[in-house]
């Protein structure tokens, strides 16, 4: 699949949102930007700390051309929220060895609660996605 097929797959998601200007055309949807300036496909993750959306990874790219749009977001959003649950493991493991604190570290282990369902969640979907041979669009 070209990045061609997975900016019109993107085009017809349900609940995408689209940004259009004189320059370059855009979709947002959980996360993820796909935009289109002067022929040119790239897709951003805007989910990164930072002043600037950042580009995605190669191996991403790969997701998003193998197995289409929907997949490709549920991909990188697995892959931000296993960085969010590496992050928040260290700030426990801190919290025990150093400042222990326990409302804050109470607060972290329910933030990683929270970041572990949404993380299952997003990967289940995507594992159904996969099953059901599902690369195209649900509309």
């Amino acid at each position: 699949m070209t990045r061609e097929e997975v900016w019109e797959q993107a085009q017809k998601q349900h609940g995408v949102a689209s940004l259009f200007d004189k320059e370059c055309d855009s979709y947002i949807y959980k996360g993820i930007k796909i935009m289109k300036c002067n022929g040119v496909f790239r897709i951003f993750n805007t989910k990164m700390k930072g002043d600037f959306y950042q580009e995605i990874t190669e191996d991403q790219y790969k997701m998003f051309e193998e197995h289409g749009f929907e997949y490709g977001v549920y991909n990188v959003m697995t892959d931000n929220l296993q960085n969010s649950l590496q992050r928040i493991t260290n700030k426990i493991q801190l919290e025990i060895n150093i400042r222990n604190n326990t409302r804050h570290f109470n607060a972290l282990k329910d933030m990683r609660g929270k970041v572990l369902k949404k993380f299952l969640e997003a990967n289940n979907y995507k594992e159904k996605l996969i099953n059901n041979g599902k690369n195209e669009i649900n509309i």
